[in-house]
């Protein structure tokens, strides 16, 4: 089994900073990016996997009772971004693998992690503090104390994609990943 990288996407901006780290570690360790999108759920049920060349769903979609009109939608919208995401990440040479999953965020990017037996989980950070934190939760601080698969957090602004590109031209042959990944 080869090395794999989980990185979870909420599909927002924040979320897509980590996308030049995952392309600098992915090419250096010749790892496979497995990308993860979870849709909340009203109902508490378990995952949609949508395949490894990101555009072919194993489950499919009104498979489950109980699913809603607005949840159906939101699994299709989120099977899109990450196809598209993982088109941007192959144009760099990155394996991708997908998942769309139901349910606490959290939770599903533990046991997808287990699942899947990854190297690292990396995830973007959107730096609540405070009321915000204690609001909203924070996904990433559950994840790093509900597993001890190593996690990279990016925290807004940490490096600019610039510096990302700079590392990785010493990896491997010189790139444009992050410029192009923010542009594409």
């Amino acid at each position: 089994m080869g090395k794999k990288l989980l990185v979870g996407l909420d599909g927002c901006a924040v979320a897509e900073t980590t996308l030049p780290y995952v392309a600098l570690f992915a090419r250096a360790h010749r790892a496979t990016a497995v990308l993860v999108r979870v849709v909340p759920s009203s109902s508490g049920r378990s995952t949609y996997e949508s395949g490894s060349n990101a555009n072919q769903a194993d489950g499919g979609l009104g498979d489950e009772p109980g699913e809603t009109l607005e949840e159906l939608r939101a699994i299709y919208e989120a099977q899109r971004y990450l196809h598209a995401i993982g088109v941007r990440l192959g144009l760099f040479g990155v394996v991708v693998e997908t998942v769309v999953a139901v349910g606490d965020p959290a939770t599903v990017l533990v046991e997808e992690a287990r699942r899947h037996q990854v190297e690292m989980v990396i995830l973007a950070t959107h730096g609540r503090t405070g009321i915000g934190r204690w609001i909203y939760g924070s996904v990433a601080h559950r994840v790093m104390h509900e597993t001890d698969i190593p996690v990279l957090l990016v925290p807004p602004g940490c490096l600019r994609s610039d510096d990302v590109v700079r590392a990785s031209q010493t990896v491997h042959e010189p790139s444009a990943i992050s410029q192009d990944l923010a542009t594409a």
